[in-house]
């Protein structure tokens, strides 16, 4: 009789950890890029018309009037507009933007931008495990001096909205 309780009981546990692990999981939403704002933000419209605006989680592209803006939004433009996109929803920001991974193909956008030196990994924001792995590609294009890493000590766009 007591095997069978703390069976029981195990089962219990189990089955409560499998639901509460497949509903923590942030569920994949497809839309397809209406509108590119900026370096780190897009507009998505969803399969029944309705558009949202995304901004790409944990990074920090640079702002309208900084040197190299241009040349995020163009690679935005460039990769994702008017395609197809995946993206996860991980927080909502003080602006009501759902903040995302975002998917194109196999390309994650968020970790493209930091690689190709269009964004900086955003400290204050970006606190997943793949920030670690970001922060490695931001180091790598610094050193290979790619994109706004041209510029010796480019200011972010925190310190930019300051002055």
């Amino acid at each position: 009789m007591c095997c069978l309780k703390n069976r029981t009981v195990l089962l219990i546990l189990l089955v409560v950890l499998l639901v509460i692990s497949s509903t923590s999981h942030a569920q994949e939403v497809k839309g397809v890029v209406y509108k590119i704002i900026d370096g780190d933000s897009i507009v998505v419209r969803l399969e029944k018309g309705k558009k949202i605006e995304v901004r790409l989680y944990g990074i920090d592209s640079p702002e309208y009037d900084q040197p190299y803006s241009k040349l995020s939004k163009r690679y935005l433009v460039q990769k994702v507009l008017k395609k197809t996109v995946f993206f996860n929803i991980i927080d909502i920001d003080r602006y009501k933007r759902q903040v995302a991974m975002v998917r194109q193909d196999k390309l994650i956008i968020n970790s493209e931008l930091v690689k190709l030196g269009y964004a900086w990994v955003y400290p204050k924001y970006c606190k997943k495990d793949t920030c670690k792995v970001w922060k490695k590609y931001q180091k790598k294009a610094k050193k290979s001096r790619k994109g706004l890493w041209k510029d010796k000590k480019p200011t972010s766009p925190w310190q930019w909205k300051h002055k």
